[in-house]
């Protein structure tokens, strides 16, 4: 994966791509200079992304929750993206046993509004790419 990342400029991430193409509800997509998902030291901080959105709220050029460590796959938690000041709510966001709502990747805590999660044949693709 490094090696791959070492030759982009871009990272996204998609839901369902098999079955749907390429959908920009519940989508993202982000410079590697921002959101370096081979870097495991990034956790709970606010990120800058192109384009993100996440079961139809999003924004372009703008900050949002980001989340990855050694022991979880990067992902955005979109319940806690307005308390880490991130300028960006989603809501309809849940609150569950796990923790907040986990999008592109974890999913302790999931919603079943969101294509990535929706249902037990949802499936969550990361891309490395160049502009």
């Amino acid at each position: 994966m490094t090696a791959i990342a070492d030759h982009s400029t871009h990272v996204r991430a998609t839901c369902n791509f098999d079955t749907d193409g390429l959908n920009y509800t519940d989508y993202l997509r982000a410079k590697l200079s921002e959101i370096n998902v081979t870097d495991n030291a990034m956790i709970d901080k606010c990120k800058r992304y192109e384009y993100i959105d996440i079961r139809g709220y999003g924004c372009s050029n703008c900050a949002a929750p980001f989340y990855q460590s050694s022991q979880w796959h990067p992902h955005v938690d979109s319940y806690y993206g307005s308390q880490l000041g991130c300028g960006i709510s989603f809501p309809g966001a849940i609150l569950g046993g796990g923790g907040g709502e986990d999008n592109f990747g974890v999913y302790q805590t999931f919603n079943t509004r969101h294509r990535c999660s929706s249902n037990g044949n949802s499936t969550t693709q990361w891309w490395f790419g160049e502009q």
